[in-house]
């Protein structure tokens, strides 16, 4: 078990020598992964070009950027399955019925990942997947978080049923969920504590079909997610402790 709490904890506006915390830190040495946060108007636009910003509550997303500086944007063409942007508690609003963005191409091989979403549910379909990344030709090779049990997910020829639950969200208070995989051992996350694991080992390869989305599974249509997402972020490369408390912090000021 990872124990949390142990490290330094985030700075805020300003503290320690002037240092403040954000994900940025997680891809400083150039890790690949991606980072995507509503709260951020300029990393937001109305169309896929990127030459129409969003300015305003209720407006609909078709291009969100990165913010790891690695450039996986996520796109989605067809207007009328674009979330909406809300200015309140800023974040990205999902219908459940074909809003979705989604990053192709994804095209690596990964021994290990970490993945992290702050998210509201409000619809009722158990099987909704709001966040991760798949081998979209197969169905396979999934890595994902379902938010209203709070599942955390891999589905990689061998690794397939590897799902080990957080907790039953019944609620659907707004979570911060983080599921981190070290190449050995998944384990997830709720609100920065601890919940489950499952032992896990080898790799698992995205080919050119491979997508990373937000707001649903490319694959399995009836995922579609209905709720809130407030931040994402995923990295191919597992989070310390220290980062997992980090990144928990700074997702629940969301």
């Amino acid at each position: 078990m990872i124990a949390l709490g142990q490290g330094l904890s985030p700075v805020f506006g300003g503290g320690r020598g002037g240092v403040v915390w954000t994900p940025a830190k997680l891809f400083e040495n150039g890790e690949l992964g991606a980072w995507y946060d509503p709260s951020d108007l300029s990393t937001l636009f109305r169309d896929t070009a990127g030459t129409v910003p969003v300015t305003a509550d209720g407006q609909t997303v078709g291009l969100m950027r990165d913010k790891s500086g690695n450039g996986l944007d996520l796109t989605q063409a067809i207007s009328s399955a674009r979330p909406k942007w809300i200015e309140s508690s800023p974040h990205l609003q999902f219908d459940g019925v074909d809003d979705r963005l989604f990053r192709s191409v994804f095209s690596e091989t990964v021994t290990s990942m970490g993945l992290a979403i702050v998210s509201q549910q409000s619809g009722a379909n158990e099987t909704d997947v709001v966040f991760g990344a798949e081998e979209t030709v197969t169905g396979r090779y999934q890595f994902y978080i379902n938010d209203s049990r709070n599942r955390a997910g891999m589905n990689a020829g061998s690794h397939s049923g590897a799902f080990p639950y957080y907790a039953t969200n019944s609620a659907q208070t707004k979570t911060v969920s983080i599921q981190n995989w070290d190449g050995s051992t998944l384990r997830t996350y709720t609100d920065g504590v601890f919940a489950n694991h499952s032992v896990i080992s080898g790799s698992i390869v995205y080919t050119s079909s491979g997508q990373i989305y937000l707001g649903g599974s490319p694959s399995f249509g009836g995922n579609l997610f209905t709720g809130d997402v407030y931040g994402a972020l995923i990295r191919a490369t597992p989070f310390s402790a220290d980062e997992i408390s980090q990144l928990n912090e700074w997702l629940s000021t969301k």
